[in-house]
């Protein structure tokens, strides 16, 4: 990203300064949208791993169940 114009350029005023501005805004509106496709990214991997996390709690919930229905004798699955 080109923040100041380049000292071996010759300095033209006012072209000079549109052309750095111009060049910077294209630079921000292409960092722009390549931080909006990361943020897709992660927000669906962020949503796969919250859903895996919920089935782990349900299969931990389960077996935290069964096992203690088995403790107390109380399971017909023996």
């Amino acid at each position: 990203m080109l923040l100041f114009s380049d000292p071996a350029r010759q300095n033209n005023g006012k072209a000079t300064i549109l052309c750095d501005t111009t060049r910077l805004l294209r630079d921000l509106i292409a960092l722009i949208g390549s931080l909006k496709k990361e943020n897709a990214a992660l927000l669906n991997e962020f949503h796969y791993v919250s859903s895996v996390s919920l089935i782990l709690l349900f299969i931990a919930i389960t077996m935290h169940t069964f096992f203690f229905l088995d403790i107390c004798g109380c399971s017909k699955y023996r």
